[in-house]
């Protein structure tokens, strides 16, 4: 699978290159002695934050740790890193001090991207949005209309009716998507206590399944993403 880099990727591997193999072992490092793993990229940014100390390298580290994972379960993490080089080389402005220096960085890189703790990470991220069709956002819309009447041979309001649009925004693979549904007072109200019975029930779940050995999460519970 031949792979392209966009050219804001460019810049986050930039990002990545400058950071030096000593600072990118001494992460990898502490990767490998978490216990338990951790399951929110949120926690793996934390904690290379926490060693790198600068806040573009470390979001550039994460979200790209994350993004090669995925991509390794097509190709094998080696072939991966070799084929960036091979676009870093041939389609970058990068000089050769700059490739040598991605070359150093390409052995601690490997390291974190093979861990168990960005593995985990980033298959607990996939599992938490592997659905058809995926939320982005919805709202209610209060409709008024009016009853109109004919009074002496004119038309009068002599009433009006309240009711409700929902309106869902999703996407999946062939793009966005918007759903509309009416809906009445009854029907609000079974989805507010429907929204209520499924928190406390994820809440009560997480409490039977969490334990130190084995974390659980709610997907998007710290609205936890990787952009």
């Amino acid at each position: 699978m031949p792979i392209r880099i966009p050219e804001q990727h460019l810049n986050e591997l930039a990002a990545i290159r400058d950071i030096g193999s000593l600072r990118l072992s001494n992460l990898a490092s502490r990767f490998n002695r978490l216990d338990p793993l951790p399951l929110r990229i949120a926690e793996l940014r934390s904690i290379s934050m926490d060693e790198l100390k600068d806040r573009k390298q470390t979001d550039a580290l994460v979200k790209t740790l994350i993004t090669f994972n995925h991509l390794s379960r097509e190709v094998t993490p080696e072939d991966l890193l070799k084929q960036i080089k091979l676009r870093l080389t041939d389609e970058s402005d990068w000089g050769i001090e700059e490739i040598n220096n991605w070359e150093k960085i390409e052995g601690p890189l490997f390291e974190l991207l093979t861990s168990d703790a960005v593995t985990t990470v980033a298959k607990a991220s996939e599992l938490a949005y592997d659905y058809a069709n995926l939320f982005q956002t919805a709202k209610i819309i209060t409709d008024v209309r009016p009853i109109f009447i004919d009074r002496h041979q004119e038309l009068e309001i002599s009433g009006s009716v309240i009711g409700y649009t929902l309106r869902l925004y999703y996407d999946n693979r062939s793009g966005n998507h918007s759903l509309s549904i009416a809906m009445d007072d009854s029907d609000l109200r079974l989805l507010l206590e429907q929204c209520q019975r499924a928190l406390t029930k994820s809440q009560k779940t997480k409490e039977i399944f969490d334990c130190e050995d084995h974390p659980s999460i709610i997907a998007g519970a710290d609205h936890d993403t990787n952009d």
